[in-house]
């Protein structure tokens, strides 16, 4: 399966060299947050005629709710012939990651805290597992994740997204 893997902000705007790489418009699937790097995404795969199967992972965040109301609003509004249903996955991960922010709610990190802060070790290739099983099992043979340009962790690079089996980011664990 060929993953997308980071589509910087730049690359979204100008999104023709990117999604050139993935030969003639087909069907990708799409991890889908509801926020600015994948809402881009999405908008940018419709407009080049690409289908499109969001998926949205419901992890047990603090943030869920309000992601997930993201999400249906923006498929809502851009309801076209080329944006397939909305796929929802669970994958809990309060075993991984119990008693950090993420889960509690507690100690939230603000903007005045390092990038660390809010790392989750191993976070991008989790949130690929399920979709990437889910489209093998569909025929989907591509998988898209939009990272920022500014994502300061390894396992937001291109890099790692093509090679999830190298598991999580150990130098930024640390």
């Amino acid at each position: 399966m060929a993953l997308m893997g980071e589509t910087k902000m730049a690359a979204a705007r100008t999104s023709q060299p990117v999604l050139a790489q993935f030969g003639a418009p087909s069907t990708m699937g799409l991890l889908l947050s509801g926020g600015l790097d994948s809402a881009i995404l999405l908008f940018q795969l419709l407009a080049h005629d690409w289908q499109v199967r969001p998926f949205y992972i419901r992890t047990g965040c603090v943030w869920q709710g309000e992601e997930l109301q993201a999400v249906r609003r923006l498929l809502a509004a851009l309801r076209q012939p080329g944006l397939l249903p909305l796929v929802e996955l669970d994958l809990p991960l309060e075993d991984l990651y119990a008693g950090h922010w993420s889960m509690t709610g507690q100690a939230v990190p603000d903007g005045t805290t390092s990038d660390e802060a809010v790392f989750l070790p191993g976070r991008n290739p989790l949130l690929l597992v399920k979709p990437a099983v889910w489209c093998a099992m569909h025929g989907i043979s591509q998988l898209a994740l939009a990272t920022l340009a500014a994502n300061p962790f390894g396992d937001a690079t291109p890099e790692r997204a093509a090679k999830p089996e190298s598991g999580p980011d150990r130098e930024a664990a640390r």
